[in-house]
This record gives structure tokens, C-alpha cells and sequence, in this order.
């Protein structure tokens, strides 16, 4: 009935569209992820900030160069 010109279009057609909708699925997936981890490194953040600002002496993290990276509220009354 039809040639088969038109059934291997078709199937080409089929493998791209089920290509593209994995795609899209492993892309929401990946979007997900890194949301969470993005909020997961937020709370971490700001656990390591309340902890910092808790302590009543002055102090300060530095980092391999020896460069001052963070310090506490203190620090900077200090």
C-alpha cells in the first residue's frame, strides 16, 4: 500500500520523537537534582553562618593561600 520510503520515514520519525521525549525526561530529572542539591548547600550555608555568628570570640577561616574567607560578626567588632 505504501512505499517503503514512507515506513522508513515514519520509523525515523518515531526514533526522534521518543529520542527527544528521553531527553526531555532525563533533562527534568538532571533540573530536579540540582535544585535539591542547590537547597541542600542553602541550608548547609546558612547552619555554618548561624554557627559562626554563635560563637562570642573572634573568628575567621582562612584558606590554603592564606587568604581570610569568612569570619563572624564578632570579628568584625574585634
Amino acid at each position: 500500500m505504501y512505499s517503503t520510503e514512507f515506513y522508513l520515514l515514519a520509523g525515523l520519525f518515531s526514533v526522534l520523537v521518543l529520542t527527544s521525549l528521553m531527553w526531555m525526561y532525563y533533562l527534568q530529572r538532571e533540573i530536579l537534582r540540582r535544585h535539591t542539591i542547590s537547597l541542600k548547600l542553602q541550608e548547609q550555608l546558612t547552619l555554618l553562618e548561624t554557627l559562626l555568628n554563635s560563637i562570642s570570640m573572634p573568628v575567621y577561616v582562612v584558606d590554603r593561600d592564606e587568604y581570610i574567607i569568612n569570619r563572624n560578626q564578632v570579628w568584625n567588632v574585634f
